[in-house]
């Protein structure tokens, strides 16, 4: 994959939402490590248009989980995930119970899990930020977006992406965050096999796994992955 036209590809896309009238960003991973000048895996875009707008201007865009607004557009030169800007309320974990679409970012950005996820960038390059985030990049820091039980409760997953991007980035956990991630380990229980081992398996082969493992352990997180508990302290001590 080459990176620029990929890039050059993405904001293609979001100038042709804007054509046709609709707010598109560049959004999340992609934009953070834009700022960081580190290579980028994948590139997700959010928009005010419907999943019925999108398809209408990409007619080849397929229909990944239109439940929660999100088309994928498969092209030579990557895969590009099209999400219609949205509010999630939970009742219980892991799904949110009722999903609304908006037309506006920043009722999207609060959904998202931390600051630096929480970054746009428009059709010309400018950085929208609502959060802080690029704050929290210089400093590298992981901090939740708004009150870190909340949002971990909502899906414990982001505890494992907290500690996937320490092992990607070398960052730390924010005061607040790392503090609320000690208070409920026992949350790490509601996250699927699968989910749980597609985590692990990025935190393994990330450049700085190891620093993010030994982090888990100093939480006290390694009884609360019985799939990996002891592999883990094997993989530490090597």
């Amino acid at each position: 994959m080459e990176q620029r036209a990929y890039f050059e590809r993405g904001l293609e896309i979001i100038r042709r939402l804007n054509e046709l009238t609709y707010e598109a960003y560049l959004i999340g991973g992609v934009v953070r490590d834009f700022l960081l000048q580190i290579p980028f895996t994948d590139i997700d875009i959010a928009t005010s248009a419907t999943p019925a707008q999108v398809l209408e201007a990409f007619p080849k865009a397929q229909s990944k989980a239109t439940e929660l607004g999100c088309l994928t557009l498969k092209e030579d030169v990557g895969i590009f995930e099209i999400t219609t800007f949205r509010i999630e309320e939970y009742t219980k974990t892991r799904k949110p119970s009722q999903i609304h679409y908006s037309t506006k970012l920043n009722d999207d950005i609060p959904r998202r899990d931390f600051t630096i996820n929480g970054l746009a960038m428009s059709a010309s390059q400018k950085i929208i930020d609502f959060c802080k985030g690029e704050k929290d990049l210089k400093k590298k820091l992981i901090r939740t977006i708004n009150k870190p039980k909340k949002r971990f409760k909502e899906d414990p997953l982001r505890i494992l992406r907290a500690f996937n991007l320490i092992a990607h980035l070398n960052f730390s956990l924010e005061k607040k965050t790392k503090e609320a991630i000690e208070a409920m380990p026992e949350a790490l229980f509601e996250i699927s096999e699968y989910w749980l081992s597609m985590e692990m398996i990025k935190i393994f082969t990330s450049p700085y796994g190891q620093k993010a493992l030994k982090q888990m352990k100093k939480l006290s997180l390694i009884p609360f992955l019985p799939l990996y508990g002891e592999g883990l302290l094997i993989v530490m001590r090597s």
